[in-house]
């Protein structure tokens, strides 16, 4: 199948890239520039080659290959199709006039969606050609499943010319994997794999612990990463997704500034760089997360999906008090909304939420955008509702800073 979409040489690279990320070949993944990190990736291909030995790197392949076969082109198209016309935008779009879900708790301890209060006014299109507006994305996870040059395509094709966060998966030499692939596109962050390993196997008071081997392990290496600046933070750090995490074995809530992550705080502060944190936006945690960015203003924090739960209100409070904290929208727009009922809708293919547009608009300077998309066909939808139900509705000035300019400024993209 794969010969009839772009022939065998397409195949031989795609075996190329895939097996040694699948099946985690130690030393022979870790690029040059690289060599410290080979003892640090023992773990990682231990666990590669079991999951490899139990048919789990066969089923991952066939998951890509169907991926790839879906994504490649064939001899008679070109092989990046073209980002969409302004034209392909309709000049105006109609706002949802209903009122914004907000999370309530219920008897259970769940979220449940409320209202917060919303305008009934149309919002006016500002931005008339989103189109052309260049993007960043601070919410592109290296994925196991789809090498770098499945991303690249997905990027190109739709406009954005820079992403990246923390790895899924085991291997966390996958960042550098990306970042050798991708060049200047590719926003390197390590950290996600280490912590997220070490809560799966060892649990909540070890990734809370500063003294953990793992957690020392983790500080090392990233400080070897971030002095030359081949990485620009740490993350993204799960510190409270109870209920905006899909996978219950995942679901966690650690205390902001335990003495684990004030530590890597500390470490980001030291280099001018960036902790990232998916934390709803519980007061607990919220007031956890305040005394770090009070602690040294140097350091700043970019919190995912700007809350999850939190409302417009609640993060206004935040950024007024700390200009060293930064939100990316992730997860709070279609498609990818759909898949947690405890976030809250910020904006969709419809318009924003006038109280999260005036948010923006107040601090035009401290939003991203960010994707999480899990698929092909959930990144292109993703993008093109970023381009139609929130660019057009900023003022121009905002919409470029929002869609990449920010982005440039603070993790110093060329």
């Amino acid at each position: 199948t794969m010969r009839t979409h772009g022939g065998l040489a397409l195949e031989l690279a795609t075996l190329a890239l895939i097996v040694p990320m699948l099946v985690g070949c130690g030393a022979q993944a870790v690029p040059s520039a690289r060599p410290d990190l080979a003892a640090t990736s023992a773990a990682a291909t231990a666990q590669a080659n079991t999951a490899h030995a139990n048919g789990e790197a066969t089923r991952i392949a066939v998951t890509v290959a169907q991926a790839l076969t879906a994504a490649a082109p064939t001899p008679t198209t070109p092989p990046v199709p073209p980002i969409a016309t302004a034209t392909s935008i309709p000049p105006t779009a109609t706002p949802s006039n209903t009122a914004t879900p907000q999370p309530t708790a219920t008897a259970s301890g769940t979220l449940k969606p409320t209202a917060e209060p919303s305008t009934e006014t149309p919002l006016p299109i500002l931005t008339p050609k989103p189109a052309e507006v260049p993007i960043a994305d601070l919410h592109l996870h290296p994925d196991p499943l789809f090498p770098p040059f499945v991303v690249k395509q997905l990027m190109n094709r739709n406009g954005v010319l820079w992403g990246g966060l923390g790895a899924k998966g085991i291997n966390p030499l996958l960042w550098a994997v990306y970042a050798n692939a991708l060049g200047n596109q590719y926003i390197a962050f390590a950290g996600q794999v280490e912590l997220n390993q070490l809560y799966l196997q060892s649990g909540i008071v070890a990734m809370g612990d500063v003294n953990n081997a793992v957690v020392q392990d983790l500080l090392q290496s990233a400080e070897r990463d971030l002095k030359p600046g081949r990485i620009k933070g740490i993350g993204e750090i799960f510190i409270n997704n109870l209920h905006s995490n899909p996978d219950p074995a995942m679901r966690r809530k650690v205390q902001a500034d335990s003495s684990s992550i004030r530590a890597l705080y500390e470490l980001v502060a030291k280099y001018n760089a960036f902790l990232t944190f998916h934390m709803e936006a519980d007061p607990d945690s919220v007031a956890g997360m305040e005394r770090l960015l009070a602690s040294d203003r140097r350091g700043r924090i970019l919190w995912n999906h700007c809350g999850s739960n939190s409302t417009a209100v609640q993060v206004r409070a935040s950024l007024e008090r700390y200009t060293n904290l930064f939100c990316e929208v992730s997860g709070r727009y279609p498609p990818k909304l759909e898949d947690s009922a405890a976030r809250i809708m910020i904006f969709d293919s419809r318009g924003p939420d006038a109280n999260w547009l005036k948010l923006i608009e107040d601090f035009p300077d401290r939003f991203l955008i960010g994707t999480d998309a899990e698929s092909a066909m959930e990144y292109d939808e993703s993008i093109k509702v970023v381009r139609t139900g929130l660019l057009p509705y900023l003022r121009p000035s905002t919409a470029q800073m929002v869609a990449h300019e920010n982005a440039q400024r603070l993790f110093g993209l060329k």
